[in-house]
């Protein structure tokens, strides 16, 4: 596939692999939680049903979502703008469905009257979770201000493709952290 004149390979394998990857990895975890683990839910007197929904939405919310918005820029064509959109609303969702997971292990501790942030991982997913929360907020609202602002010493190209760069590196650093975070 040719794109702007730069010889590129298909994304399109990669990404029936990874969306194949993604209906296994949600089967899987929907059997392990609701025929292993007594099921899912906000509210109830089984305290690991409210347990349960963590591993949902992390793993299959904040992992996988992020996941999907990395790939959206070379998975759908069209305008631009519905790209960054869409790349945007599956970073959102990613970070939501994230901020869920942990709201709910927290509610769980509460209501069993168990500490919370006691181990490695509730410190690295509270980190990681910030760190991408703070990232999403950083790029846009940068890249806000960055065409309304008139630079002396660099044109708009150079910053804007600076900043993409961290942006791009950044995501796949935190997408990598939280999978391991996930182990």
């Amino acid at each position: 596939m040719v794109m702007k004149g730069h010889q590129q390979a298909s994304i399109w394998p990669v990404a029936v692999f990874a969306n194949v990857l993604v209906v296994v990895i949600t089967s899987l975890v929907l059997v392990w939680l609701l025929h292993f683990r007594e099921g899912l839910a906000f509210k109830s007197h089984v305290k690991a049903k409210i347990f349960n929904i963590h591993p949902l939405l992390t793993i299959v919310g904040f992992i996988l979502f992020s996941g999907e918005a990395i790939m959206a820029y070379k998975t759908v064509h069209g305008a631009r703008k519905i790209e960054k959109q869409l790349h945007f609303t599956l970073h959102l969702v990613a970070l939501l469905t994230g901020i869920l997971g942990i709201y709910a292990v927290f509610k769980f501790h509460q209501e069993l009257g168990i500490p919370h942030v006691y181990s490695l991982h509730s410190w690295v997913g509270l980190i990681t979770i910030s760190l991408y929360a703070l990232q999403v907020h950083y790029y846009y609202n940068l890249l806000h201000h960055l065409f309304h602002l008139h630079c002396l010493l660099f044109s708009r190209r150079h910053i804007l493709i600076f900043v993409v760069a961290i942006y791009k590196y950044s995501i796949i650093v935190a997408l990598c952290q939280n999978i391991l975070e996930a182990i």
